[in-house]
């Protein structure tokens, strides 16, 4: 609300989250117990035990890795397409960049792979719609965008048929690059969001597990797609 942006924290308020899932692991994996110091350190680490990275600025480092894996995974294949990879600045302050990106490219069909704001640390299970090692989430909604329907039905029953997770998520809130691009030129768009805690902030946790599973699913959509595909999603029958 606005009365809390404008409010100073209070330290009962506050918490501090290390990636534990219970006080046993918390006190015997990660080896904090009540009393322990705490200081500020945002070195990029990962942790083989939990699978989790923590570092800072996941968003949108995380879409930018992804994007040099699938291309690394496709350097020697043979595909449909002709593939483009960009990278686009000042999403937060009006998708400016993605909108140049869009009349650079003007592209055809078009994967977004960002980073988004995990919800499992301040929704009860029912209600969380992206959690650390769910998958991606596949976004339905945002205050800025729709999917492209056909596509992201397509992309859903691709990622069940190759056993690949993702969630999917109705945004009340937010909005991301893929809002630019579908808008300014059409191309069916869907957005590929690697779950992020306290995304906008020096203090980040993401799964490695989700981050695989969104360049699984972002490459088996490329290596699954072709032109009748692709004229489905802009059909209206």
């Amino acid at each position: 609300t606005a009365a809390e942006r404008k409010a100073v924290p209070q330290v009962a308020d506050l918490s501090i989250d290390v990636g534990s899932s219970s006080r046993e692991e918390t006190i015997n994996d990660y080896k904090i117990d009540t009393g322990c110091p705490i200081f500020v350190d945002v070195d990029c680490e990962y942790n083989d035990k939990t699978g989790l990275f923590f570092g800072k600025d996941f968003d949108d480092r995380f879409g930018a890795a992804a994007m040099a894996d699938i291309l690394e995974n496709l350097k020697d294949e043979e595909i449909s397409m002709d593939l483009v990879a960009a990278l686009s600045s000042q999403e937060e302050v009006g998708l400016r960049g993605a909108y140049v990106t869009a009349r650079k490219v003007k592209p055809d069909l078009c994967l977004v792979l960002e980073s988004c704001p995990a919800d499992d640390t301040f929704e009860p299970d029912w209600l969380s719609q992206t959690g650390l090692k769910r998958g991606p989430m596949l976004r339905d909604m945002d205050v800025t965008f729709l999917p492209n329907p056909k596509f992201q039905q397509y992309a859903c029953d691709l990622a069940d048929r190759e056993g690949i997770p993702y969630t999917r998520s109705v945004r009340t809130g937010g909005g991301q690059d893929g809002a630019a691009i579908y808008y300014e030129n059409g191309a069916p768009t869907i957005v590929i969001g690697i779950p992020v805690r306290y995304e906008h902030s020096p203090y980040c946790f993401s799964s490695y597990k989700d981050y695989k599973a969104a360049v699984d699913l972002a490459l088996a959509i490329i290596r699954d797609i072709d032109e009748d595909k692709l004229a489905s999603f802009k059909s209206f029958n």
